[in-house]
């Protein structure tokens, strides 16, 4: 769950803790009906709750992030739902 408000307190939905030497990530998120709202890599691999710049409305929503190991070059994918409150 986030709260994209800019109140400087959960206003994106990210990973911040893993560690950029050692792994790529890919984020992108889909509306409940599969539409693309966001994709990004590594420390641009965060969305805050817009499409083309506007807000997008509070409910649930989909993601899939794809981690990739750099010396292995293996690849763990998550996936799941996020909550976005408004």
């Amino acid at each position: 769950m986030f709260t994209p408000n800019d109140d400087g307190l959960n206003d994106s939905f990210s990973f911040q803790n893993y560690n950029p030497s050692e792994y790529d990530l890919h984020l992108a998120v889909y509306s409940r009906w599969g539409k693309l709202l966001f994709q990004g890599d590594n420390e641009k691999a965060g969305w805050n709750g817009t499409f083309k710049n506007k807000k997008v409305p509070a409910g649930t929503y989909f993601y899939v992030l794809e981690i990739t190991d750099k010396e292995t070059n293996s690849k763990t994918e998550k996936k799941g739902f996020l909550t976005l409150l408004r």
